[in-house]
C-alpha cells in the first residue's frame, strides 16, 4: 500500500510540475520567440523522450518528489526488478478497478432489465397458456361434435333398420 501511495504521490507531483510549466508558458503571454518557447518547440519537434534535457528534467522532478516526501524514498524499490513488479502491480490494480467499474455498470443494466423482461416473459407465458386453453377447448368441441354426429348416424341407421323391419313384416 505504501508503494502504491508513493507512485500516486509521484504522479501527482509530476502533474503539478506540468501545470506549473503550463502556467509559466501562459504567463509569458504564449508569445513565440522566447527561449523557453523555442526549447518547447524543439522538444516537441524531436521526440521528448529521447532528448537528454527532458530526461534530466524528469529525473530532477522525481528527485524533488522523493526529497519532499521521505516516506516515498523509504517505500522505493531496491532494484529494477522490484520496480517493474511494483509498476505492473499498479497497472493490474488500475485494470482491476476498471473491470470492476465496467462489471458494476453491466450488472446495473441487467438489474434494470430483469423486472422488465420478467414481466414480458410472464405475459408471453400467459398468452401461450391462453392459446393452449383455446386449442384444448376447440379439440373438445370437435370431439363432442364428432360423437354427436356418430350417435345421430347410429340413430338414423337404427330407425331405417326398424322401418325396414316393420315394412317387411
Amino acid at each position: 500500500a505504501a508503494s502504491t501511495a508513493s507512485l500516486a504521490a509521484m504522479k501527482a507531483e509530476m502533474r503539478r510540475e506540468r501545470e506549473r510549466e503550463e502556467r509559466r508558458y501562459s504567463a509569458g503571454g504564449g508569445k513565440k520567440g522566447s527561449a523557453s518557447d523555442d526549447a518547447d518547440a524543439a522538444s516537441d519537434a524531436s521526440d521528448s523522450e529521447s532528448d537528454p534535457a527532458d530526461a534530466e528534467d524528469e529525473l530532477e522532478a522525481l528527485t524533488e518528489a522523493l526529497n519532499a516526501a521521505p516516506e516515498l524514498r523509504a517505500a522505493a524499490p531496491t532494484c529494477e526488478v522490484d520496480g517493474e513488479i511494483l509498476a505492473l502491480q499498479y497497472e493490474l490494480l488500475w485494470q482491476t478497478q476498471a473491470n470492476r467499474s465496467a462489471l458494476l455498470d453491466a450488472l446495473g443494466r441487467v438489474r434494470d432489465k430483469v423486472d422488465e423482461e420478467g414481466a414480458h416473459f410472464a405475459r408471453v407465458e400467459g398468452e401461450h397458456a391462453e392459446a393452449g386453453g383455446y386449442v384444448a377447448k376447440t379439440r373438445e368441441v370437435r370431439r363432442v361434435q364428432k360423437r354427436e354426429k356418430r350417435e345421430a348416424d347410429q340413430r338414423l341407421a337404427l330407425e331405417r333398420a326398424a322401418a325396414a323391419a316393420a315394412a317387411s313384416s
